[in-house]
């Protein structure tokens, strides 16, 4: 149950009715007197035109300017409670009365929280008992960097994250296992746009979930990141910020949002120049040839078609050109026809990727209880490895002009229908995805055993195929009690073209409340149907570099298979005190062709290979705190082993020792780190916002079939922000931000072990950033 209380100033009151009122302010309460964020309200005049659009903030607060005196209808709408509309009188005599709207909520509460300062946990159990880790648009902005770091950055701070070398997120230590959706629709192909590298500026909120998945969500399900875009409701103005520091940063952005009538909009765009854009092969803090050069921009319009019904569009961009970082001192291995010469601190490779995506979405709601979301999308992404020709033949004895392509259009559909204890949901998703995999390599002819020319030859090895994803689920969330939840769904999903498969995948889970409000236990048993990364997928023809020394050593390169797996958790939430929240969750896996994920080249382009069997264990355990004095904290902690056997796809890419051990013996992931820690502190004091976040992990897997462990690795990021009053200018932003505070060298990897290149790399050095903002922020 919510509460709506309207009130209107003093001097609006006294106004005469034939007067525009001043102000309307409002505030937005649950039962216990807690401040609800996000809630849409609408006000109608008695002919149905919208004079107003505003959504609550994060203390529940809102206002309208400039109404007349009259009756209007308000409409107030959340997500998991029932929309309600209401008569309301401006002017007269009831202009100081206050108006109270009720919405029943869906769904339990959730556990009860303090008045005052205190907002809701990171940490909730959904009621189809996934674990959800919410990240509010001020909780984004409190972290050391704020909007200015990257998504991956947010992610990390939840539990069951591990990072790998170059900055990704992996939920338990899975590759190609994260899903991000934008508005309730899941983006395709984010492999070759990694989108945890992007500015986290363009989410309202992110929310992080892990656990038993219900059946609306398919194909990556070790994780989904979902994104909720600001829009012009919540946006009223602009905003615009330049962050900068240490290793050449600079990194101006903006943001400009506002509604007029029924249309909504905003729009917000980067760009990021650095000398330190990938983990380098140096433990130095300025590595050479490490450049990157990267903006986006994203664009959002929302337009209400009835009170019930809107359409909104999306437009989103991302450019990425960065250099690969030279590693200095390297002996030459082969030798090249006039280039007797050539320091390895001058390769120079460098990769261009780009993505381009577009969505437009129907959404709406009727008064039976039906609910829907029917979306169109497109997106283009492309992936461009132009390597150091002299270098990269001389150090590598190949050099090879890489260009990935795809070009995919689809759409996806969710619904729900709630009658009595039940709630039905169904949807579908589809895509058709056109694939470009291009190679023009030189290398120099020979075998294995060494190079017998040092004139390179050139092999053009290119394929382009179509490739088709299809799924459809039906699953009910049923309450007998209001303390019970019972989840269960199916799913099937199919791919035709190059990959034939499909599969059908149960769904089951159960949240029970043992005391309301206090002790939430919950249980789920999944099965998941996990397709690989078309985009990526090797189609090598390998024979064609027999007779040189890039022929592999093992001739066979099986195709790719989508993953089957077999996930189960349980896990329980416990509220201590009103401000002290503990949680404990345990999941198992058992997988049949485990997909994974490997650098074998000397690009950063990553190759899925199959492993017949895996198995995949562990506990995340959390703790956040919350006080009424400006304190809070969380703690995440998690034990995570995760384990495969014997190579069933890309085997040209091993070793064949290695391969012979992996065929009869279980072997831990490259990214298999068995403890990962997170955890941050904020305190505001003051007016100053001041932040503490860390990570921490027990080491990457090296070595022979990943049989070793890299050392621990703690790192320690800081920062101080403060917003200003200046007279003639208005607000003003600042930030402070200081990354590896106690500047510890780490190495991530050594340059062995399964999939993760040849080259060792180092996490950043200490860095030391500023930022300053004009406008407003909200």
């Amino acid at each position: 149950m919510v509460t709506l209380v309207l009130l209107l100033s003093g001097e609006s009151a006294r106004c005469s009715p034939t007067h525009k009122a001043s102000h309307l302010i409002g505030t937005v309460t649950d039962t216990l007197g807690r401040p609800i964020s996000a809630v849409h309200l609408e006000l109608d005049t008695a002919d149905g035109r919208i004079v107003a659009r505003v959504i609550s903030d994060v203390r529940g607060r809102f206002s309208v300017s400039g109404l007349d005196f009259g009756t209007f209808t308000i409409h107030a709408a959340k997500p998991g409670f029932t929309s309600v509309l209401k008569t309301v009188v401006v002017g007269g005599s009831a202009a100081s009365i206050p108006i109270a709207l009720s919405m029943q909520s869906q769904g339990a509460l959730t556990m009860p929280l303090s008045s005052g300062r205190i907002t809701r946990f990171h940490s909730q159990v959904s009621s189809a008992g996934s674990t959800v880790y919410h990240f509010s648009h001020q909780a984004i902005d409190n972290l050391p960097q704020g909007p200015n770091g990257t998504i991956n950055q947010v992610i990390l701070q939840s539990p069951s994250m591990v990072q790998d070398s170059n900055g990704q997120a992996l939920p338990r230590a899975m590759d190609d296992a994260l899903q991000y959706r934008i508005n309730g629709v899941m983006l395709p192909n984010v492999q070759l746009l990694d989108l945890g590298q992007l500015s986290p500026r363009f989410a309202e909120s992110i929310d992080v979930i892990t656990g038993a998945m219900p059946a609306e969500l398919g194909y990556r399900t070790g994780g989904v990141v979902d994104i909720r875009t600001r829009d012009g409701a919540i946006v009223d103005g602009g905003s615009f910020e330049y962050y900068g520091g240490q290793r050449a940063t600079s990194q101006p952005s903006f943001e400009y949002g506002g509604s007029r009538g029924r249309l909504s909009y905003f729009v917000t765009g980067y760009f990021l120049h650095n000398e330190r854009g990938l983990n380098p092969p140096t433990a130095g803090p300025n590595p050479i040839n490490d450049f990157t050069n990267q903006g986006s921009g994203l664009g959002y319009l929302s337009y209400v078609l009835s009170p019930d019904i809107s359409i909104s569009a999306i437009a989103m961009s991302f450019v990425h050109d960065f250099g690969w970082p030279a590693l200095p001192g390297q002996a030459q291995t082969f030798r090249l026809e006039g280039v007797p010469i050539y320091p390895s601190a001058n390769v120079s490779d460098t990769e261009l990727e780009q993505t381009h995506f577009g969505m437009i979405a129907l959404k709406g709601s009727g008064g039976s209880g039906l609910k829907y979301q029917i979306s169109l999308f497109g997106e283009y992404s492309s992936l461009k490895f132009n390597p150091d020709r002299s270098g990269d033949l001389i150090y590598n004895g190949l050099a090879s002009k890489i260009f990935r392509s795809s070009f995919l259009n689809g759409s996806q559909a969710d619904g729900s229908y709630h009658f009595g204890i039940n709630e039905i949901s169904f949807g579908y998703y589809f895509e058709v995805e056109n694939v470009e995999v291009d190679n023009h390599a030189l290398t120099f002819p020979g075998s294995g055993a060494g190079q017998t020319g040092s004139v390179p030859v050139s092999i053009v090895d290119n394929h382009n195929f179509i490739q088709a994803l299809y799924g459809l689920y039906l699953q009910d969330a049923m309450k007998p009690i209001d303390a019970l939840t019972i989840n269960f769904g199916l799913r099937w999903d199919q791919m035709i073209g190059f990959i034939d498969a499909s599969q059908p995948s149960p769904r089951f889970s159960i949240v029970y409340q043992v005391v309301p409000r206090t002790t939430i236990l919950h249980a789920g048993a999944s099965v998941y149907f996990v397709p690989p990364p078309s985009e990526f997928i090797s189609v090598e023809d390998i024979r064609k570099f027999s007779g040189t020394v890039a022929e592999p050593a093992v001739p066979e390169n099986s195709k790719p298979q989508p993953m089957t797996d077999y996930y189960f958790d349980t896990g329980i939430r416990q509220l201590i005190a009103h401000n002290l929240q503990l949680g404990l969750d345990s999941f198992f896996q058992l997988q049949h062709n485990v997909l994974d994920e490997g650098q074998f080249g000397s690009s950063l382009i990553f190759s899925p290979i199959n492993y017949r069997r895996g198995r995949n264990y562990g506990v995340d355990a959390t703790a956040e705190y919350k006080s009424g004095s400006g304190l809070s904290g969380y703690f995440n902690f998690s034990y995570i082993v995760a384990q495969v056997e014997d190579v069933a796809s890309g085997q040209f890419n091993f070793d064949p020792k290695e391969l012979a051990y992996i065929s009869n013996h279980y072997v831990y992931i490259d990214q298999g780190q068995m403890f990962t820690a997170s955890g941050g502190l904020v305190y505001q004091w003051r007016g100053f916002v001041l932040s503490l976040t860390s990570t921490a992990g027990s080491g990457l897997r090296t070595g022979f079939a990943n049989t070793h462990t890299m050392p621990p690795y703690v790192e320690i990021d800081t920062g101080v922000r403060r917003d200003f009053e200046v007279a003639r200018i208005g607000a003003v932003h600042g930030r402070v931000a200081v990354l590896n505070l106690l500047d510890k060298i780490y190495e991530f990897h050594n340059g062995t072990g399964i999939g993760v290149g040849t080259v060792p790399q180092y996490m950043a050095r200490r860095a030391v950033y500023f930022g300053v903002g004009f406008g407003s922020r909200h």
